[in-house]
């Protein structure tokens, strides 16, 4: 287990970039400061490096924006790949902590399966980070972080195998809602955030039929109702969609 203030024994404070192993180190410290974003430090140092490795202080406080987070790490994922560079990526927990999502990255970091690249073209780390990504490692801001698409999906196939996680009802088709993003703004701006017409969510499951065959089931998957990231955490959120309740049945609830 990787502490809070070192790596692999190597104390981190104030220090990033490449260190006497051979490790471009990039660091969000115990202080909330994050990593050097601009990705032309990483490339030029490309000829002296043998690893990349990216070191989140705390898991846990990764966990809370993890959407968000993981984008920031596949940015610095796909430019590493370009320069065939194995990525690595390590978060402290304290004692008592638990992790729920962050700490199964550190899976990852023994593989040796090589990573797929976008539609099997081999982009330069130089094009990625200058062009792409505007010479910032890419986020969920950049038009293209899809490019890391084929990482991200190879990456949670190895960590999703059925010993790994154990859920027996998988679904034929899933859908993603990520409600907070779609429901509530940032300072007060209006981010145009929100949920994708019916329309859309129909064309797509109809093209995944095409594609994978008969769909049975649709699962729904979204954060919880309850929690104390919503405006009444102690309200108790009810569905009600049965077979059973008539048109008239739902205008009396309304």
């Amino acid at each position: 287990m990787f502490d809070s203030n070192t790596i692999e024994g190597v104390s981190y404070a104030d220090v990033e970039g490449v260190q006497d192993d051979g490790t471009f180190l990039l660091v969000h410290d115990e202080h909330h400061r994050g990593p050097n974003m601009l990705c032309m430090p990483l490339v030029e140092a490309e000829d002296q490096i043998k690893r990349v490795h990216y070191h989140y202080s705390n898991c846990k406080t990764f966990d809370d924006m993890f959407g968000n987070r993981i984008a920031v790490v596949y940015g610095m994922k796909m430019i590493a790949h370009a320069m065939h560079k194995p990525f690595t990526f390590s978060c402290g927990l304290a004692e008592g902590e638990t992790s729920h999502g962050a700490l199964d990255f550190m899976q990852l970091n023994s593989r040796t399966d090589p990573y797929p690249a976008r539609s099997k073209k081999d982009h330069l780390a130089k094009e990625l980070c200058q062009r792409y990504c505007a010479g910032r490692y890419c986020d969920w801001h950049s038009p293209n972080l899809d490019m890391a698409s084929e990482l991200m999906i190879s990456d949670w196939k190895y960590l999703t195998q059925p010993e790994r996680v154990k859920i027996t009802d998988h679904d034929d088709a899933v859908i993603h809602l990520r409600l907070g993003d779609g429901l509530h703004t940032t300072y007060g701006a209006n981010e145009n955030k929100g949920v994708f017409p019916h329309g859309t969510y129909i064309n797509l499951i109809k093209r995944a039929q095409a594609e994978k065959g008969a769909i049975k089931s649709i699962g729904i998957v979204t954060a919880p109702f309850k929690g104390n990231h919503l405006e009444f955490p102690d309200v108790e959120v009810r569905l009600h969609n049965s077979d059973n309740e008539s048109i008239i049945d739902s205008l009396a609830r309304l």
